[in-house]
């Protein structure tokens, strides 16, 4: 730090830290809850060839409700349907994504080929 163009070193050390032995690492502030030491006995157990070691804990995806494909063909905005289901629009979203893989889709019409110049 400097204090009028002077450098002034306001460094400070605990006096008792150089009489602990051992390694000076911080100790945890709390202790691992069962739930977390689940997660690592778990992540030391896994059998993937090629574990990373940090697998994902993944998404528990929302089902999508029963009545929604009505309101979707009903013309619903995102936003009414945000508010009817309590979710967010990302979910919304996902949830038309589904209704549209489930419906049958229409072929193809045919066009006219263009003619004249534009």
């Amino acid at each position: 730090m400097k204090i009028n163009g002077v450098r002034v070193d306001n460094k400070g050390c605990r006096p008792w830290a150089a009489a602990r032995e051992g390694p000076r690492e911080r100790e945890p502030k709390r202790p691992v809850s069962p739930k977390e030491q689940a997660e690592i006995a778990k992540c030391l157990t896994c059998t993937r060839p090629e574990c990373p070691g940090h697998c994902p804990q993944g998404r528990k995806r929302l089902p999508m409700p029963v009545d929604f494909p009505k309101w979707v063909r009903a013309g619903e905005t995102v936003k009414t349907l945000m508010r009817r289901y309590g979710v967010s629009n990302h979910t919304i979203l996902n949830w038309q994504k589904e209704v549209v893989g489930k419906t049958k889709k229409q072929p193809p019409t045919e066009r006219e080929p263009l003619t004249g110049g534009r």
